[in-house]
């Protein structure tokens, strides 16, 4: 099952400023506040694949992740 929470957020709301930068590692921490894993996306393109018996209703993108 898929939600999609931020469907109904109003456009001045989704583009809001993001303290995050594409590109710069993203961190994730446990309950207690310590780092447990990060993440970097880098290289986003519009991606060539097809997805056999799913006609994507926009474009699709894709970027490597370290």
């Amino acid at each position: 099952m898929v939600l999609l929470a931020g469907a109904g957020i109003p456009a001045p709301f989704a583009a809001a400023n993001c303290p995050h930068m594409f590109g710069s590692q993203q961190r994730v921490a446990d309950a207690g506040g310590a780092v447990a894993q990060g993440r970097t996306a880098t290289d986003l393109q519009r991606s060539a694949g097809l997805r056999p018996g799913y006609s994507a209703p926009g474009k699709l993108w894709e970027a490597g992740v370290s």
